[in-house]
């Protein structure tokens, strides 16, 4: 990602990203991520990947990237819950009623689409990818959406 558009520098704060991997499982969640807005809009986080209890088709490093995805959310919206009006209509044609029936749901798509789009575009991560029931070209659509989104942010 830092190589292709410099996520580092246009998504994260100069402060350290914070990555906890704790010996056990939680009763909730699977991953989760506490994102930090700063005044300057750079986003830093502490991303928890605890034990995986849950989904068990998934993977850490699907978690991780996943989490990832929910800091871009965080420093294009300012919200780890709602994603952008930009992939509200992007993808409508992907997951029909996501603009309106479903938009309380769209911070969770978003991270999703953002993992896929960056196993699309890393063969070596492929046999990390959970997403198995996707297409190709859909991960590719949503890899080259996402690049798009991050070319647009200040560095």
């Amino acid at each position: 990602m830092d190589k292709d558009c410099n996520f580092s520098r246009k998504v994260l704060a100069p402060e350290p990203m914070l990555v906890f991997l704790p010996d056990c499982g939680h009763r909730t969640y699977d991953a989760f991520c506490i994102p930090y807005l700063l005044d300057n809009d750079a986003v830093t986080c502490d991303i928890f990947l605890p034990r995986i209890l849950r989904d068990k088709s998934s993977t850490p490093e699907s978690m991780f990237l996943h989490e990832l995805g929910h800091v871009l959310n965080v420093r294009l919206t300012g919200d780890l819950t709602l994603a952008s009006p930009a992939f509200l209509e992007f993808g409508e044609s992907f997951f029909p009623g996501l603009s309106d029936r479903h938009r309380s749901v769209s911070g969770e798509l978003f991270a999703h689409c953002f993992a896929m789009g960056v196993f699309s575009r890393h063969p070596e991560l492929r046999g990390l990818d959970p997403f198995t029931m996707v297409t190709a070209e859909d991960k590719q659509a949503f890899g080259q959406f996402m690049e798009a989104l991050i070319r647009t942010l200040p560095e």
